[in-house]
């Protein structure tokens, strides 16, 4: 896989997108492709002098949101 353009997270592959016109979607897929089997996909984008946003599968975020201990013990939504 290619390397990522933040490292020290492991089990996450971040590409970073930085311009005016960011097409999000093909970010996403692009960090999809370089990702390896146990990362998480995930691509920031960022415009000129702006926050940075963040572009990832849903399921993925909810994995990461329940890791961190955030919603219900029993599993339900």
């Amino acid at each position: 896989p290619d390397a990522p353009d933040v490292v020290g997270l492991d089990g996450l592959l971040i590409a970073v997108k930085t311009g005016q016109r960011i097409n999000a979607f093909a970010a996403r897929e692009q960090a999809d492709d370089a990702r390896g089997k146990f990362e998480v996909p995930i691509a920031v984008l960022r415009r000129d002098r702006k926050r940075p946003v963040v572009v990832m599968f849903f399921e993925d975020w909810l994995h990461l949101a329940k890791d961190a201990g955030h919603g219900s013990k029993d599993g339900a939504q």
